[in-house]
């Protein structure tokens, strides 16, 4: 833009409920994502990472960071 290089990043946090998990709310979908997000940007930034239930112990400790 006007001559400058902007160079843009994104941290993505992925949920794909598996077939026992259709019955998840919104709620939950979304907190798995930012977990996953958060996750994410902890280890290193401009990455995605999909939400997997051996995150849980990563996503608590963060969560007691905040």
């Amino acid at each position: 833009i006007d001559g400058r290089l902007l160079q843009v990043g994104a941290s993505l946090g992925l949920v794909e409920p598996d077939g026992d998990e259709l019955d998840l709310t919104a709620d939950a979908v979304m907190r798995r994502a930012d977990g996953a997000l958060y996750v994410g940007k902890a280890r290193c930034k401009g990455v995605a990472v999909a939400y997997a239930p051996e995150l849980v112990a990563e996503i608590t400790d963060r969560e007691h960071v905040l």
